[in-house]
């Protein structure tokens, strides 16, 4: 299920953010936002359930973790900013969610499962090539620095 994917997504990033908090002594600050996630979570079950069953759980988890993903890096930027590179991840997530609906509707137009899994494989090997191809000097310096370890 690409929500729980994206939600889970969310979840990495926010814990990665949440370093600012630690490093600035401002725990409660995490304490915060995780009442908030807790908050949106309850309250979108509550609501929603009923009508969308276990959609609905789905969707207040990416609610959740994207709410307190979001918070975190706003308010770390104000306490402990650090420069990170937002637009090159976003345009990631953008490129992989519309990679995502291509292939549904691919899927949904042709109902050949040969078909689905070689699309599904193509777009993952050139999604692959392209981040390799953006992230060259990264991988470059990852392996230099791996060769003088050894």
């Amino acid at each position: 299920m690409p929500i729980l994917l994206l939600a889970n997504m969310f979840l990495g990033i926010y814990i990665n953010l949440s370093i600012w908090y630690r490093l600035s002594r401002k725990t409660t600050a995490g304490a915060y936002i995780t009442l908030i996630g807790a908050g949106i979570t309850i309250a979108v079950n509550f609501i929603f359930i009923p009508y969308y069953s276990y959609m609905a759980c789905a969707w207040a988890t990416f609610l959740c973790y994207g709410t307190m993903m979001v918070i975190s890096y706003v308010w770390g930027q104000k306490s402990y900013p650090v420069p990170y590179a937002w637009k090159k991840l976003l345009a990631y997530m953008v490129i992989v969610v519309i990679l995502y609906f291509i292939h549904h509707a691919i899927a949904v137009i042709w109902h050949v499962p040969a078909l689905n899994y070689t699309v599904a494989t193509f777009f993952v090997l050139m999604f692959s090539l392209f981040i390799y191809r953006v992230e060259r000097k990264e991988f470059d310096n990852l392996l230099k620095m791996r060769r003088k370890s050894a």
